[in-house]
């Protein structure tokens, strides 16, 4: 699993970062975290508000630092079904607006 910190360097941005870390010792998990804060990947993202949380290439929370359960539930493959994910990790077909065979979005 690959855990991207995006945004600029600022306390919020370094909040989420330790939330994210406080969440992995908990749960045991050894991720590979990048701290992204290059404007050009950012845009890239479409990210607008900051900061914001991506794991293998899914924006799962932009603009606010998630509850630690709520991390905890996603870091586990407890919840999936956050900022365009479907159930069961489908892809979001945003055309149809709605999800390819997980079954419930947003």
């Amino acid at each position: 699993m690959i855990i991207e910190i995006v945004g600029t360097p600022s306390p919020k941005t370094l909040l989420l970062e330790k939330t994210v870390e406080k969440a992995l010792k908990k749960l045991k998990l050894e991720c590979r975290i990048i701290k992204v804060n290059d404007a050009k990947i950012i845009k890239e993202y479409g990210i607008i508000t900051l900061p914001a949380l991506v794991i293998d290439d899914h924006i799962i929370f932009t603009g606010r630092i998630p509850m630690q359960k709520e991390l905890l539930d996603i870091l586990s493959g407890r919840k999936t079904a956050v900022h365009g994910w479907c159930c069961g990790g489908h892809d979001h077909d945003e055309e149809d607006d709605e999800c390819c065979g997980g079954g419930c979005c947003k």
